[in-house]
């Protein structure tokens, strides 16, 4: 997905995002140590937004479902890789989910403990 696309959909939940290349500096051993994405939550004189900071081999990114009235949408990487990015009660988050879901409902639920996940 091109970034300018990834943007429209962070937007649509009301947030920012910044996408930058990971700055390579004078030490490459460095930079290959890497990881080859990173998703953070920064602020700045605007308020809070999410940053990737890119490798040049970094996956793609594809949302899988945006919901807007929820402030939720749920990334998913060309490996495989799902996030859950949104708004709780007062602050940003994203939270990597493990369970293969595809919608915002069901990575919700893969982030609740076993025994309320239950009832």
């Amino acid at each position: 997905m091109r970034l300018d696309s990834l943007a429209r959909h962070f937007e649509a939940i009301g947030a920012r995002v910044k996408c930058a290349p990971f700055d390579r500096g004078e030490r490459r051993w460095r930079y290959r140590r890497m990881p080859a994405f990173s998703i953070d939550i920064l602020t700045d004189r605007d308020g809070e937004f999410f940053k990737l900071d890119l490798r040049d081999d970094a996956p793609e990114f594809e949302v899988l479902q945006v919901l807007p009235r929820e402030r939720h949408l749920l990334l998913i990487t060309s490996t495989k890789r799902r996030f859950l990015c949104g708004h709780d009660e007062r602050r940003w988050f994203v939270a990597e989910i493990h369970a293969p879901v595809s919608t915002v409902r069901d990575a919700k639920r893969a982030l609740m403990p076993p025994p309320i996940r239950e009832e």
